[in-house]
């Protein structure tokens, strides 16, 4: 909580009453994102350069047709 209070524009608590599962919660994450694009960084994934996103999103904006996102 003290990262959500420090960056409220960047992070946003998703609290929920029960616990929705793996599954569902995942879905119910995505439907609440709110940026132009989205990216998922599993928990065995490493990320070798820090400018692999900006370069992403630079090929993105210059070919918005090779943009997809598949939903469960």
């Amino acid at each position: 909580m003290d990262l959500q209070r420090k960056y409220p524009d960047k992070i946003r608590l998703l609290l929920h009453e029960q616990n929705l599962g793996m599954g569902e919660n995942f879905k119910e994450t995505l439907h609440a994102c709110r940026g132009q694009y989205l990216t998922v960084l599993q928990g065995d994934d490493y990320w070798t350069s820090p400018h692999k996103l900006q370069k992403q999103v630079d090929i993105l904006d210059k070919h918005p047709d090779w943009f997809y996102l598949l939903l469960p």
